[in-house]
């Protein structure tokens, strides 16, 4: 017979479980659901929109969508492991990080208009002001996604997203029968973010009354750990923003303007790719951070799974349908640009093995390790294309994202295996 006990925590694990898959496969069909749109976003704005004012109107969205990531990314991060443990103070919490990240991406959108190009992008100050308001609203719609996936439903950052890229497109052909501005562009970017943000703030605010216990203690750890966790947080953004920040000045450099367009193009559905598979790590954090330390392994194994089967499925992808897409943009851009997508499909699966580290790494708190790997990935791939001087094509670049990945991939095992042994040795000592 089994017992009462067993059968609630396999009951509790299974729970979990369906809930890390829902949120898993949530956050991946989203992801490629709103990468098409946001390609089918721009080509009709090329389409409906002169190039002057479309030129003025991306640079300021990615500009605010930069702030954004830049401003929600660390502070999310402590969200999606901490947050489960906020209980009574969730509300509070959650309220000091969005003026955290509002008053740092002010700030910094003000920054850029005082040293940045900006006097050609903004005239007056109605239109500076509206700027700032923006990167506001970026930066908390933004946010929000890490807020949801801490509260354990993911799923509704994916709805949110997904509602997000429809309405932009749909406001997008509806404003160009009235105006073909720059800011008209931005518009059709910013109301569906305000609603989303609006409607989905609601929605938490309803998540919270029912399942959040807001009488129970915090269970956070002191402000040394939280500082700590912080600062290896903003390390993993910072050198991993690094390298898509780098590479592009490096290929042309090394290989010419016309190699950087190709890349450009080839790397575009490579880092779509890329950034799907690290969305995935805030589920599994916020699922293993309020989880039994038995259920966080249990969790990892079908993490692993989830995370492996997408990252090759994204590898088949790359390289049985990206060349296409490349012949779609132009012959030059598949003969020259498809060797890297054929490098990116057999680096993706060992991307995947350091994401899964990372993943374990924040679920029990021990980021430093991931940190330095992450710095020794960035070291090996700007390194060694600075150093390139055979190569006359992108494959020179493949082979070095090749290699970092490849190192980062088994040092990323041996401290997987060690983590994971910790864990067990301690479930053990523990009677867990």
């Amino acid at each position: 017979m089994t017992e009462p006990g067993a059968a609630t925590t396999a009951a509790t694990d299974d729970a979990a479980g369906q809930n890390l898959t829902t949120n898993f496969v949530a956050v991946v069909a989203a992801g490629a659901i709103t990468g098409l749109l946001g390609l089918v976003f721009w080509a009709a704005a090329g389409r409906l929109y002169p190039a002057s004012e479309l030129g003025a109107a991306s640079a300021l969205i990615n500009t605010a969508v930069m702030l954004a990531t830049l401003s929600s990314s660390s502070v999310g991060a402590l969200y999606e492991r901490f947050l489960p443990l906020a209980h009574g103070r969730t509300r509070s919490v959650i309220r000091v990080g969005q003026l955290a990240v509002a008053v740092f991406s002010v700030g910094a959108a003000a920054l850029i208009l005082l040293i940045g190009p900006t006097a050609k992008l903004l005239t007056g100050g109605t239109e500076v002001f509206a700027f700032l308001a923006f990167c506001v609203v970026t930066t908390s719609f933004a946010l929000q996604d890490h807020i949801v996936t801490g509260l354990q439903v993911a799923r509704w950052s994916a709805y949110k997203n997904v509602f997000h890229s429809v309405g932009k497109l749909v406001i997008l052909v509806g404003f160009a029968a009235f105006s073909t501005s720059a800011w008209a562009i931005i518009g059709s970017w910013w109301i569906p973010a305000v609603v989303g943000f609006a409607v989905l703030a609601v929605v938490v605010r309803r998540r919270i009354i029912r399942t959040v216990d807001l009488q129970r203690a915090a269970e956070l750890p002191g402000v040394r750990e939280l500082g700590s966790y912080f600062a290896g947080s903003v390390g993993i953004l910072a050198v991993g923003t690094a390298v898509p920040l780098v590479v592009p000045l490096l290929v042309v450099a090394h290989f010419g303007v016309s190699e950087n367009a190709y890349f450009a193009v080839a790397w575009s559905m490579v880092s779509a790719a890329v950034i799907v598979l690290h969305m995935l790590i805030g589920p599994f954090v916020a699922e293993a951070a309020s989880a039994e330390p038995t259920q966080q392994l249990a969790l990892l194994k079908r993490f692993s799974l989830l995370l492996g089967a997408a990252a090759c499925l994204g590898a088949v992808g790359l390289a049985a349908v990206g060349p296409f897409i490349l012949g779609v943009v132009g012959d030059d851009y598949r003969s020259n640009g498809a060797v890297l997508l054929y490098y990116a499909a057999a680096v993706l699966p060992l991307t995947s093995i350091y994401i899964i580290y990372q993943a374990f790494a924040r679920a029990t708190r021990r980021l430093r390790h991931a940190v330095a790997i992450q710095i020794l990935n960035a070291a090996i791939i700007l390194g060694g294309i600075s150093l390139s001087t055979s190569g006359k094509s992108l494959a020179e670049v493949g082979r070095w994202f090749l290699a970092g990945e490849l190192v980062s991939a088994v040092l990323s095992l041996a401290a997987l295996a060690v983590s994971v042994t910790r864990t067990r040795t301690r479930n053990r000592k523990s009677g867990n």
